[in-house]
This record gives structure tokens, sequence and C-alpha cells, in this order.
């Protein structure tokens, strides 16, 4: 009985804009994944072909093959943040409890959790990388570059949607899953030279070269568990 206690007009219109709005949005939310899975298993083979058709099957063709790829990647996650930002951000209901929790910011633990994670992982890859670039110049740059600017992408991508509660949690998700993609194609790729080493005939300079390599490969999965970790805290 008390005035304004229940309100009879903004819960009904409200549901009603959110169904009319994700019926209108139906075929524009299945381009989102599609996009999205689209930037990871095409370009690993698309690029590859092409390339390798135009140029020379040389080490500078696999860096721009990398290049593209992750390139390609960070296109297809802005186009699948659009998409969702449009299709999620029109149809939210005005103090609805979903609206509040995806307005709420981070907690202080996840927050605490994803700096200490992300200095960690910044340091340990800045570092491997030095130290193995004297004798894997190259096999360094393929493994560790591509990750490392995983985080920078990340770090500018969740400071665009901190206005943006619609998009604002899919940010470090995504990024934290291909994390560990980029980390998987890496960790394959040392194993795959460290194996190759096991072929050539015993020296100081394949001795060095190995070891290099078994470093970064224990580098990497160092790095895997704090990814893990990271995703884990989010979740």
């Amino acid at each position: 009985g008390k005035t304004g206690f229940v309100s009879f007009y903004s819960g009904a219109a409200g549901e009603d804009r959110l169904l009319t709005g994700v019926k209108r949005r139906s075929l524009l939310w299945l381009l989102g994944p599609f996009v999205l899975v689209a930037s990871v298993v095409l370009p690993p083979y698309v690029f590859r072909t092409v390339f390798e058709y135009l140029l020379d099957d040389t080490v500078v063709t696999d860096f721009i093959i990398l290049f593209f790829t992750e390139a390609y990647f960070y296109i297809g996650v802005s186009a699948f943040l659009f998409v969702a930002h449009k299709f999620r951000g029109p149809v939210r209901v005005r103090g609805s409890k979903g609206d509040a929790l995806a307005a709420a910011s981070y907690t202080w633990g996840y927050n605490v959790s994803a700096t200490v994670c992300t200095a960690l992982s910044t340091v340990l890859a800045v570092s491997s990388f030095f130290v193995a670039w004297k004798y894997t110049g190259p096999a360094a740059i393929a493994a560790l570059v591509p990750y490392v600017s995983g985080l920078v992408v990340q770090f500018c991508g969740e400071k665009f949607a901190e206005d943006k509660p619609s998009i604002r949690p899919l940010v470090p998700m995504i990024f934290q899953v291909y994390r560990l993609h980029q980390l998987n194609r890496a960790a394959q790729l040392v194993a795959g030279l460290i194996f190759s080493m096991k072929t050539l005939e015993a020296s100081v300079q394949t001795t060095a070269i190995t070891s290099s390599l078994q470093m970064l490969l224990s580098s990497l999965q160092l790095l895997g568990i704090f990814s893990l970790w990271s995703l884990a805290a989010f979740l």
C-alpha cells in the first residue's frame, strides 16, 4: 500500500523491450561467434597457402604469416565485441539485476590477481626473450613476441571497454583463452626444434642452443600456469 513500492509500469515494459530486442537481432548474434571463430581457425591455413604461393618458404615468410595471423585475430575480436555491444547494449533493462551485475566492478581479489599475474608474466616473457635471443633469436621471437603483444592489446581493450558494461567481461575472457592457444602453439614450435636438435652432432654450439630452447620451453610452461591462474580467478 506504500506509494512507489510496486511499479506497474517499468517492469513489464522493460521485459517487453528485452524480448523484442533479442528477437530483432538474432541473425546479428550469429555473426559475432562466426567472426571470432573464423579469426582463429582460418588464418593459419589461408595465410600459409597464400604467402607460400607468393613468396619463398623461408623464415621471413613464417614471420609474415605469424604477423598476419595475430593481426587478423585482433580484427576478429574487435568485430565480435562490436557485434556484442550492438546486440547486448540496447536490450538492457534499467534497474535489473543483470544490469547491476554487468556494471559492477571486478572484485578486489581479481584485480590484485590479474595485476600480479600480468606483471610476472611480462617480466618472465621479456627476460626469457633476452636470455634466449643469443642462441635462438627467431624461435624466441615467434614464441614470446605474440604473447607480449597480446598482453598489450588486452590492456588497451580493457581500457576501451571500461564504460561499456555489455562487453567489459568479454575482453579478459577472450584474451586469456586465446593466450593459452598462443602458448600451446609456441610450445609445439620449441618442442619440435628441440627434437630436431637431437639429430645433429653434439657440439658446444648445439648444446648451448638446446639448453636455450629447453629454458624457453620451461618459461612457456610457467606462463601457461600464470594464464590458467588468471582465467580461473576471472571465472
